[in-house]
């Protein structure tokens, strides 16, 4: 590992220096935090169900008028 490590220009580290490992990834310029947003747009008004609200309605008068013979 020792070898891996010299040839990948990166060092060797031991179990008792955790301390020390998270101080350098840490301190480190490597490892930068990136933000990411996603962002997505809903309509206010759902445009599919306002339109079968109206087709509805409009059906439902239309029959009612039929019925009573108001057509």
């Amino acid at each position: 590992m020792e070898f891996l490590a010299n040839n990948n220009s990166g060092k060797t580290y031991l179990l008792k220096d955790e301390q020390k490992i998270i101080k350098e990834l840490a301190q480190g310029k490597r490892f930068v935090s990136v933000q990411k947003s996603d962002e997505k747009t809903v309509p206010l008004i759902d445009w599919k169900y306002l339109l079968i609200l109206l087709v509805l309605s409009l059906s439902i008068e239309w029959f009612t008028r039929k019925y009573f013979g108001l057509i």
